[in-house]
């Protein structure tokens, strides 16, 4: 009986170390607040595609050139997750939250604005921290033309 009650001691020390040394995973939310004139080309407002990104590097990500990362054929060095595919409406304000891989500590945002060849290139990738804040979420603002980091 000694021995049984032994066994059990050792095998839930065990398992509470194992459970202990787990990395846990990242709780992330954001706030992203698009315009009522979001995406407008021709005169309209257009649903705007938002690709999220969960990355433990941002550099790699910040390199690369938009249509690439819009376009998925590669994976920059950095990305632990995504892409996350979300439709955003124009003037429906979205609240993220996922639980996301251990290593995330940022989000890469990537917003599909559609341009023309002779438009400017405009802001459409953005890095938050990926975190579920107690006086706030990290925000961003969706223009017609541009993603805005709200400080």
């Amino acid at each position: 009986m000694h021995r049984l009650g032994l066994g059990m001691l050792v095998l839930a020390a065990a398992t509470a170390q194992a459970c202990a040394g787990a990395p846990k995973p990242v709780e992330a939310c954001l706030t992203i607040t698009p315009s009522d004139k979001l995406h407008t080309y021709n005169g309209q407002p257009h649903v705007l595609p938002l690709s999220v990104y969960a990355l433990s590097s941002t550099l790699a990500f910040e390199r690369m050139d938009i249509s690439a990362l819009l376009a998925g054929d590669q994976k920059p060095d950095g990305v632990v997750g995504g892409p996350l595919e979300l439709l955003i409406y124009p003037g429906q304000v979205v609240e993220f939250h996922e639980v996301l891989d251990p290593q995330t500590t940022q989000l890469g945002i990537v917003a599909d604005y559609y341009r023309r060849p002779n438009d400017p290139p405009g802001t459409r990738r953005v890095v938050v921290p990926a975190e579920c804040g107690m006086f706030g979420n990290p925000e961003i603002r969706l223009s017609p033309t541009d993603i805005l980091l709200v400080e």
